[in-house]
């Protein structure tokens, strides 16, 4: 009968261990199909968060549904790169309305509640910036992205876009749709120069450009008549001021110490 018992013992010992292991095998999953996402692997990236979904459908309890969303949401930052906007939506949409159910447990949850709404917020935003259907917001916010170009598809009605603290090296891309945009946040970025690329958005009224890499002012921002506040602080400037044309110098104040303006909200 010990015998029995001994064997019963070490088999709820060992589902116990199995079901550990996959959970761990699962959150090591996630950010290895996140790593091949940002190496433009996605077939890889895909493929490892529905492993991962796989692992985590096998426990239960708030830090398995935790991790279950987190792989939506990196299944979304997938085929948001991909340019399928419907699939990115889904999955986007799928985490949010976790993540949201997820503050509303009472059972002890490790996140921090107010890390689960800020991320509820961001994955609002960027729902927000996908397709015309859900694109209605005037303000958006892509910050801590790990961006290196404009979002696809991303709203052209908008006034204030605050895209922070991502990978830009070069000043975004924008069209000439982009007419409404009056505020622009693009800090703590890799941005070295300022260049024609910037013309296009002639109704800016506030630009901060603090802590890039810019080393110079060339041709475009001339063009920028309506604006009255620039942020160049914490770049490689030595003479900031030099370099922008009288034309439009006298019409705006310059930050180029350092000195930092928070991001207004319209």
């Amino acid at each position: 009968m010990k015998k029995y018992i001994w064997h019963f013992v070490l088999l709820v010992l060992f589902s116990i261990s199995a079901i550990s292991s996959d959970f761990d095998l699962a959150i090591r999953n996630i950010k290895l199909a996140n790593s091949y996402r940002e190496s433009g692997d996605y077939n890889n990236a895909i493929k490892y968060l529905n492993i991962a979904h796989k692992q985590l459908d096998k426990k239960s309890g708030w830090e398995a549904k935790y991790w279950s969303y987190a792989a939506d949401e990196y299944l979304g930052f997938v085929y948001r790169d991909m340019k399928m906007q419907d699939e990115a939506k889904k999955y986007f949409s799928r985490a949010l309305l976790g993540y949201k159910a997820l503050v509303k447990q009472k059972d002890g949850s490790p996140i921090p509640v107010e890390n689960l709404l800020a991320e509820s917020e961001k994955i609002s935003s960027i729902i927000a910036g996908l397709g015309n259907s859900k694109s209605n917001s005037k303000i958006l916010n892509f910050d801590k992205m790990k961006l290196k170009s404009l979002p696809n598809d991303i709203n052209s009605d908008v006034e204030n876009l605050s895209m922070a603290d991502n990978k830009f090296k070069e000043f975004p891309a924008f069209n000439d749709s982009f007419n409404k945009l009056t505020h622009l946040n693009l800090s703590s970025n890799r941005i070295v120069a300022l260049d024609m690329r910037i013309a296009t958005l002639k109704n800016l009224v506030w630009l901060n450009l603090s802590n890039n890499r810019i080393k110079k002012i060339e041709q475009g921002i001339e063009m920028l008549s309506k604006l009255e506040v620039l942020d160049l602080s914490n770049n490689k400037l030595k003479e900031a001021i030099e370099m922008i044309p009288k034309t439009i110098l006298s019409k705006i104040l310059i930050y180029c110490l350092y000195y930092y303006i928070p991001y207004i909200s319209i």
